[in-house]
């Protein structure tokens, strides 16, 4: 399996560098330190070719014992058509720590301005368990410049997965981030509460952010 993922995020490295072309929204990369536990994520957004875009989103979670039952990690790669300039289709493969690759398709919907950006994304998960999921995936960011160099950073972020076979909850959070950001820089203070299978079993998480955008 080590194997399958590694090879997995290489031909994710293949396609970026190949087929990406030289004007493309920044990398950002988030580490968030919280009480209980600490988070990686990295996002990447390419045209390869024309309306046609390649992204990939990587988040990371381990606790600080290192406790192999309560490390996550989860690879999204979509291929998606810009049709408008708001709106794509796509589909994708998404690796998940104790599931293995999901197929899905998703539509992409998105506003975006120098202060705010809004995101929904809705998609639809063929589970190798003959499974099928639902997920949405949303979040707002509000950055109002505050002088020349900075700006306030807030960002609300949702996301929530039910299973359509049985009817019940799969997974879903909510994370949110207050801050500052200076050029490329956010920071601040963030709180983040999990929600685990059919019992919602719940996990809170306080701490603080760092964000890059590279």
């Amino acid at each position: 399996m080590k194997r399958i993922i590694l090879n997995f995020i290489l031909l994710n490295i293949f396609v970026l560098s190949v087929y990406s072309q030289t004007v493309n929204p920044p990398i950002p990369i988030e580490i968030y330190l919280g009480n209980n536990r600490t988070l990686f994520h990295m996002g990447v957004k390419r045209n390869i070719y024309k309306k046609i875009n390649f992204s990939n989103s990587t988040s990371a979670t381990v606790d600080y014992k290192n406790t192999q039952a309560e490390n996550e990690i989860v690879m999204n790669n979509t291929l998606a058509y810009q049709f408008h300039k708001n709106i794509n289709i796509g589909a994708g493969i998404q690796y998940h720590y104790k599931r293995g690759f999901i197929p899905n398709i998703s539509m992409g919907f998105v506003y975006l301005n120098p202060t705010i950006m809004i995101l929904l994304l809705p998609s639809f998960q063929f589970l190798p368990n003959g499974d099928r999921n639902i997920e949405t995936m949303s979040f707002i960011e509000f950055t109002p410049k505050l002088t020349e160099k900075l700006r306030l950073y807030t960002k609300a972020q949702a996301m929530y997965n039910q299973n359509i076979v049985n009817n019940k909850h799969d997974r879903s959070f909510a994370f949110f981030r207050l801050g500052l950001k200076i050029n490329s820089i956010s920071f601040g203070a963030a709180c983040r509460y999990d929600y685990y299978g059919p019992n919602k079993i719940f996990k809170e998480n306080y701490g603080g952010f760092i964000k890059f955008d590279i």
